[in-house]
């Protein structure tokens, strides 16, 4: 066993004293801790430091890019340059870097009800979102596999008694619509 893995043992039996045994609760740490953390993890690096404190690396990292150090700042201070470290975190804010988009609940009942024609699979990548997004919201309008197949039953029903396909009948609106403009358009130049 190496020395860091013994060291990885008793942080981890020693973190699980920390906490509250009452209700399981994670330790918390003051922003001076981090701080103090964060400083020595710049020189020292995130594993060192994360043993010395006996906290958790990935707590290290956090803490790290809350405080804006970055490879470049490490990089820095080995070659002997001053780094300036924030006295306090960044405050977490809503701006992610890629921030979720919020769709209005028209859209999303739209898209859902789409997917019962062609799938959730398809309808996310024709509407450009997530094949789990369009499952859940056919979940939030109580769209289920078993309404799926009744509207499917009742859409080839209906469709059977007409003459027509509605994507022929949507064309012929459209052919009309075009003729209607092409005559207006017509009859503006000629009067021109």
């Amino acid at each position: 066993m190496t020395k860091r893995n013994k060291k990885s043992q008793s942080r981890q039996k020693n973190s699980n004293s920390r906490g509250s045994a009452k209700n399981n609760a994670r330790p918390k740490y003051s922003d001076a801790f981090r701080r103090k953390v964060v400083t020595y993890s710049v020189r020292n690096g995130i594993a060192q430091a994360a043993d010395k404190f006996e906290v958790s690396t990935p707590s290290v990292t956090n803490w790290r890019k809350s405080y804006g150090v970055t490879r470049a700042t490490r990089s820095s201070a080995l070659n002997g340059e001053k780094i300036q470290i924030r006295k306090t975190p960044l405050k977490k804010s809503n701006d992610s870097a890629s921030p979720t988009r919020r769709y209005l609940p028209e859209y999303r009942r739209q898209v859902a009800e789409f997917s019962v024609m062609v799938g959730v699979l398809r309808t996310a990548e024709l509407f450009k979102v997530s094949a789990p997004s369009v499952t859940n919201w056919r979940r939030e309008f109580g769209i289920t596999r078993e309404t799926a197949k009744q509207k499917n039953k009742h859409r080839q029903a209906g469709a059977s008694g007409l003459s027509e396909t509605p994507k022929s009948s949507e064309l012929r609106r459209v052919r009309k619509s075009l003729q209607t403009s092409l005559a207006i358009i017509d009859g503006w130049l000629g009067k021109a």
